[in-house]
């Protein structure tokens, strides 16, 4: 070998001990159950310290990485914990690492017939009533007297010429069933659920609807 090959050569192996392979982890963190992506999952790698969260498509990823142990942890409200031991090598290379997160176990649910007026909405991930006098938003199960309703009212709205769309709330007085506290809708963002029975009322809101004193501010419990 001459010496600008072996020059060559040394320099080669040289370059490839001053700059050891970096690698990539990566993978959709999905429900167990549905195996719908789960978006805003917080996902943290030992010992490296680095932390991320999942995305709108469910993935997460973690680049610049040498070989090595690493343990990867999983955190998500009403899921249980993940964690996972991945090993990188220059053999395994990038790592595509696709985890099922299994929600926490809840109480036995129960119901409660209940009379409610409040605010009501019906959007794809947003379907919910707002009892009066309260904060909270319940997610509603409907029946289609509810949605036709709704329907018929946005119409109506859009023939005065007002502007709308499915955000649009309207005032509701609905009978049906309250449950009592768990995890409800998409994504587990509510701790109610009203199960619709019957539309006893539904109109345009009110400026007065809702306010301290009205009439219909009250959630009757235990009434037929």
């Amino acid at each position: 070998m001459d010496i600008k090959n072996y020059l060559k050569v040394f320099l080669l192996i040289f370059t490839c001990s001053a700059y050891p392979q970096q690698y990539s982890l990566q993978g959709r963190i999905f429900d167990s159950g549905n195996k719908e992506v789960l978006i805003g999952v917080k996902v943290r790698l030992l010992p490296a310290k680095r932390e991320t969260s999942t995305g709108i498509n469910g993935q997460y990823m973690f680049d610049s990485l040498s070989a090595g142990v690493y343990l990867l942890k999983a955190f998500y409200i009403g899921y249980q914990e993940i964690s996972d031991t991945i090993e990188i090598s220059d053999k395994s290379g990038n790592i595509v690492n696709d985890i099922y997160m299994t929600p926490e176990p809840q109480p036995a649910i129960t119901y409660t017939d209940t009379i409610i007026s409040g605010r009501y909405n019906n959007f794809v991930k947003y379907n919910a009533v707002q009892p009066c006098n309260s904060r909270e938003r319940w997610w509603v199960i409907g029946n289609s007297e509810l949605y036709n309703k709704y329907k018929l009212i946005l119409s109506k709205i859009s023939r005065n010429h007002k502007p709308y769309n499915y955000h649009t709330e309207v005032f509701v007085t609905l009978k049906g069933k309250v449950s009592s506290i768990g995890i409800f809708g998409r994504r587990g963002g509510f701790l109610h659920q009203f199960i619709v029975e019957k539309v006893l009322e539904m109109r345009p809101l009110k400026e007065n609807d809702c306010k301290k004193g009205s009439a219909r501010t009250q959630i009757y419990k235990g009434k037929k």
